[in-house]
């Protein structure tokens, strides 16, 4: 075999040795993956707040209130508050990241309402963003470890059939960014809520 090949094929050799160990690094130090409590790979970032649950939940129901405490969406726009009450479920919304509401944005829909415990929604119709995974759920649980403290949990996750491996990488990837926006979004919440 001539010398130009064998260095070629040594060369894609390491760097698919490269691409295979910083792949599996990534995997494992994801914030994606499994959390007590929960049967299913997600991301979830939790902070306690000096503050009642229902106090807090009444603020994240507030789709109005995201402009103050959100570093990624800059507002949220409801789609049909004439029919169903913000924060509740059926509710449906828009999330923009840019003040003009040019560029990122997705909708969101509140599919369930556990009063002062939980909230969950899905998240589908994406514009704007290099990469997407398809459908997503996103939760806000509320837990009250003390009386007057509020537990708060943000979540994301894949539906059972949206759970593909090629999701899962992606989720994988993106997770250290959406992990990173939790923190400061929790925290937010956290100082206004005190």
């Amino acid at each position: 075999m001539k010398k130009w090949l064998k260095r070629s094929l040594a060369a894609i050799l390491g760097l698919s040795g490269i691409l295979v160990i910083a792949t599996a690094l990534m995997v494992v130090f994801s914030p994606y993956g499994k959390h007590d409590g929960h049967d299913y790979k997600l991301i979830k970032k939790s902070v306690v707040i000096n503050a009642p649950a229902a106090q807090v939940y009444a603020y994240l129901g507030n789709s109005d209130n995201a402009q103050k405490w959100s570093v990624f969406v800059d507002h949220i726009t409801t789609l049909n508050s004439d029919s169903v009450p913000d924060g509740q479920k059926g509710s449906v919304r828009r999330c923009f990241v840019n003040d003009d509401e040019q560029g990122k944005r997705w909708d969101e829909e509140i599919m369930v309402v556990e009063p002062n415990q939980r909230r969950q929604l899905t998240c589908y119709n994406y514009a704007g963003f290099d990469m997407t995974a398809g459908d997503l759920r996103t939760e806000q649980l509320y837990e009250a470890p003390e009386d007057g403290k509020c537990l708060l949990s943000f979540t994301l996750f894949f539906p059972e059939e949206n759970d593909t491996l090629l999701n899962s990488l992606r989720m994988y990837y993106k997770a250290y960014d959406i992990a990173a926006v939790f923190e400061k979004n929790l925290g937010n919440i956290k100082k206004l809520n005190e």
